[in-house]
C-alpha cells in the first residue's frame, strides 16, 4: 500500500472519533501536519476533521465515561454538577452557562457514564 492510500485510510478511520471530540481535533490536526511523512492537502484535513472554514463547533450534547471525574457523593447533585461543568470546560476550552445531566448507571448502581445535554456555551472572548 503505497503512503498516500495509507495516510487517507488512516485519517478517515479515525476521522468520525474526532468529530465526536472537538476537543482533540485541532490538535492532531497540527500534529499530523508536523509529521514528517505525507501529508495530504489541508482542504481534505479539514474533511476529515469534520472542520468548515475554522467555525467554531461546540457540541450540544456530549457523552462521556463516569471515570474520568472524580466524585465522592453521586447523589449530590451541586458536587456532580460542578464536576461535570469542570469537565467540560477543560475539555473543549470554553466555559457555559449551563447544561442538563443525566447518569447512566449499570444494574448494580455504579455510573458508568455522564450523557450531558443542552449545552449551553459562553463564546464571547
Amino acid at each position: 500500500m503505497n503512503k498516500e492510500k495509507e495516510a487517507i485510510e488512516l485519517l478517515t478511520a479515525i476521522g468520525d472519533w474526532f468529530a465526536d471530540h472537538p476537543q482533540a481535533r485541532k490538535d492532531c490536526k497540527d500534529h499530523v501536519l508536523a509529521l514528517d511523512t505525507f501529508v495530504p492537502d489541508g482542504q481534505l484535513l479539514d474533511t476529515v476533521f469534520g472542520e468548515e472554514d475554522d467555525e467554531l463547533q461546540l457540541p450540544d450534547d456530549f457523552t462521556f465515561p463516569a471515570s474520568e471525574i472524580e466524585v465522592e457523593n453521586w447523589g449530590d447533585e451541586e458536587e456532580v454538577g460542578d464536576a461535570i461543568g469542570d469537565y467540560i470546560s477543560d475539555i473543549f476550552g470554553y466555559c457555559h452557562y449551563g447544561f442538563d445531566y443525566e447518569l447512566d448507571t449499570m444494574d448494580s448502581g455504579e455510573v458508568k457514564q455522564i450523557i450531558v445535554t443542552d449545552i449551553k456555551w459562553d463564546t464571547s472572548d
